[in-house]
């Protein structure tokens, strides 16, 4: 998983002119120390050592966010993190995870608010995905209740004068099992709001938030296609009538299944998939099948 995040493009964070900053100097600065702490959290053998590097790795970023102009920079040497804008460049999520020595995860986000002045506005999101105890699929949570994940991408919708943004993400679900999810967030009096009503099943429920669970040796495509206006996914089946319902072993059949998006929501289709958007499902699938 670590060589994976290793190996994602970041959205938002490539090496591009940076706009003229007078604080440029000090960002790389403080770049270059956030550099050695994410090294020791991504190759320490010691789990203790990584929970260190983690506690002096959040207070200095929040630092380096102080410096105005930091929200255009890249931080290009992070590459544990990921960096994600929406389209109308609102906000900026940072997001990364810790992993332990048994395999499980814990997960980090930061939201820093595209405020238009040099003042910093920054919302941590505190991973409370370890003490839910309700079905998370019919769950609106906020800032502080929010179901960890490690996006990989984010996309906006607009319906009924109401703007969503959409994060596919990915997380550790068990010692066997990984999942793939499709989150939104709203913004409400400022603060972010996870989970809407906005996701029809293939039973016609509506949903919070959509997840996927799978087995840890496989790996689930799961992609949003603009062009299209489609949510693509790996269609997930059981390996054996016997393991029907036991989502722990589920893997992709080799078809695909979608959601498109019909009057504010999106709806999984039990159409198949027509032929033209196959081609371009292939292609967007092969870097984000593994994170």
């Amino acid at each position: 998983m670590m060589l994976a995040c290793r190996a994602i493009a970041q959205k938002g964070s490539e090496n591009t002119a940076l706009p003229p900053n007078p604080n440029l100097d000090s960002l790389r600065k403080y770049e270059t120390m956030l550099k050695s702490f994410s090294d020791t959290m991504l190759d320490s053998k010691q789990q203790l050592n990584r929970i260190i590097a983690t506690v002096n790795f959040i207070p200095t970023f929040v630092q380096a966010l102080k410096f105005p102009g930091s929200f255009d920079y890249p931080f290009d040497s992070l590459v544990f993190m990921h960096k994600l804008e929406p389209e109308d460049k609102s906000f900026r999520l940072y997001n990364w995870i810790l992993k332990y020595n048994d395999g499980s995860c814990r997960y980090y986000a930061a939201i820093q608010w595209n405020t238009g002045s040099d003042s910093l506005k920054l919302t941590a999101l505190r991973d409370y995905s370890a003490k839910m105890d309700t079905n998370i699929e019919t769950a609106v949570l906020d800032k502080d209740h929010w179901y960890g994940a490690l996006y990989y991408d984010v996309f906006m919708m607009k319906a009924h004068k109401k703007t969503y943004y959409f994060l596919l993400g990915w997380r550790s679900e068990t010692p066997i099992s990984n999942s793939k999810e499709i989150e939104v967030m709203t913004i409400e009096d400022g603060k972010p709001v996870f989970g809407a009503p906005v996701f029809v099943d293939q039973d016609k429920k509506t949903k919070d938030r959509i997840t996927f669970q799978f087995r840890k040796e496989a790996t689930m495509l799961l992609n949003y296609i603009p062009e299209q206006k489609l949510i693509t996914l790996d269609h997930l089946v059981p390996p054996n009538p016997q393991a029907e319902g036991r989502f722990f072993t589920y893997e992709p059949d080799g078809t695909y299944d979608y959601f498109s998006w019909k009057h504010g929501k999106w709806v999984l289709q039990d159409k198949e998939l027509f032929e033209g958007v196959k081609k371009p499902i292939k292609e967007a699938g092969t870097g984000n099948r593994n994170q």
